[in-house]
């Protein structure tokens, strides 16, 4: 049976450890943005909020799989230099310094395993694994 469910992903409405998967695409991009924290409901949005919120729905050995940018993303870097506007220049180098920020963010969480597959050369998805309950 499907059924959809409109909710604030930063405070989702299942129970811990509810999932076997969680598929994430075009979220986390948006969380990783140099304009936000934007705010959803008068509540600041950010991404430490939305993977743990994420990473409490799901399961032990459950995974969380979404799409991203980080610096060593081709089509950031691509569109980085290509623009000789220093406006968005500013905007890339705000955008891979949030990228950074974000991985540090990842590689230090307790309770996940991370892997990292890149396909056709510029899109990247992270798998994140549960380890345990929490």
């Amino acid at each position: 049976q499907n059924w959809f469910l409109a909710a604030d992903i930063q405070r989702l409405p299942f129970k811990d450890d509810t999932f076997e998967l969680v598929l994430s695409l075009a979220v986390v991009p948006i969380f990783i943005q140099p304009e936000y924290p934007a705010t959803n409901y008068g509540r600041e949005m950010d991404y430490k909020n939305l993977i743990s919120e994420l990473v409490r729905v799901v399961k032990p050995k459950g995974r969380i799989m979404f799409d991203y940018f980080d610096r060593g993303s081709c089509l950031a870097h691509k569109s980085h230099e290509s623009k000789d506007d220093e406006q968005m220049q500013r905007y890339w180098e705000a955008r891979a310094k949030i990228a950074d920020e974000f991985n540090e963010f990842i590689n230090n969480l307790s309770d996940v395993d991370v892997s990292i597959q890149t396909h056709s050369g510029w899109s990247r998805v992270m798998c994140l694994t549960k380890v345990g309950g929490r």
